[in-house]
């Protein structure tokens, strides 16, 4: 499965890329999954303002979607090493942040200096390893 087939399935929808993304986040299995794969391909990147449970719409597309490609298993949330981290990899929040939602996924970016970060409601969170190497208040 790729994000090829998850957008076929709802063509034509003009909610099918949000409902994809949140597809793809709930039931993904971390890096290497097909569906983390999807999620790094996804143009859509959520608001911090609003989560996908507000729209009738993406959830109805998101039953769709669940309906043709699943049933899944809840994923196990990890902690994430920081030299497995890459910019365009997708961490979720782990409620230490007040700029960013607790269990809120956020896609790696660089910044201009070159480090790695995410986008926050503040603007960009620098991403840090503690001293066992793993990420700071994130994980997938």
């Amino acid at each position: 499965m790729n994000i090829q087939h998850l957008r076929n399935a709802l063509a034509g929808e003009p909610k099918a890329e949000e409902a994809i993304f949140w597809f793809a986040y709930a039931w993904q299995s971390g890096k290497g999954s097909e569906l983390y794969d999807v999620l790094k391909a996804s143009e859509y990147q959520p608001p911090t303002n609003r989560q996908f449970a507000d729209d009738p719409d993406v959830i109805r597309l998101f039953e769709v979607l669940e309906e043709r490609f699943g049933p899944f298993i809840q994923p196990l949330w990890l902690p994430v090493r920081w030299q497995d981290v890459e910019e365009g990899d997708v961490l979720v929040a782990g409620g230490k942040y007040l700029c960013i939602p607790d269990k809120w996924p956020c896609k790696v970016y660089r910044d201009g200096a070159g480090s790695l970060c995410v986008l926050c409601r503040d603007g960009f969170h620098r991403l840090t390893p503690d001293a066992e190497g793993m990420i700071i208040g994130f994980r997938r």
